[in-house]
């Protein structure tokens, strides 16, 4: 039983680093779009083409869908991190000693604490982890290290 709720949680989290991934790349596309757009009505305002009206109209849509999609990924991004909170609170209301295996002193943590510093590490994590790395950076977390930066 232990296994498979750690196996969601890592899922969970390597899902979050994914849509946060997608939504940096997205972010940074979205800032150059919008300069292209101005280097664009530049460019048909010298022109003054005779389509010109269309393709700004276009250019303005794919704008607007590049911000829903970020919504979209920020709801995702918070729904997963819901069901990261809801797998923490049933492995630490069942499963706490069994992790005490694999974390020194994990007993001596609060159940808040220690649900913290998994969230803490999910927003500053972006890439995808297993098992044995979750555990070496909460273990590093817990006792005050710095964990992925060390």
């Amino acid at each position: 039983m232990y296994k498979g709720k750690i196996d969601k949680l890592i899922n969970e989290i390597n899902k979050i680093a994914r849509l946060k991934r997608i939504s940096y790349k997205l972010e940074n596309i979205y800032e150059e779009y919008d300069e292209f757009i101005e280097d664009y009505y530049f460019m048909e305002w010298l022109r003054i083409s005779q389509d010109g009206i269309t393709q700004i109209e276009e250019l303005n849509n794919m704008l607007e869908l590049f911000e829903q999609t970020l919504e979209e990924l920020e709801i995702a991004i918070y729904n997963a991190e819901d069901k990261v909170d809801i797998i923490c609170n049933s492995i630490l209301a069942y499963n706490k000693k069994e992790l005490g295996d694999y974390i020194n002193d994990f007993e001596l943590y609060n159940d808040n604490y220690i649900k913290d510093t998994i969230m803490n590490f999910i927003e500053n994590n972006m890439y995808e982890i297993d098992e044995d790395y979750l555990f070496l950076e909460l273990e590093k977390l817990l006792e005050g290290g710095i964990g992925q930066h060390e």
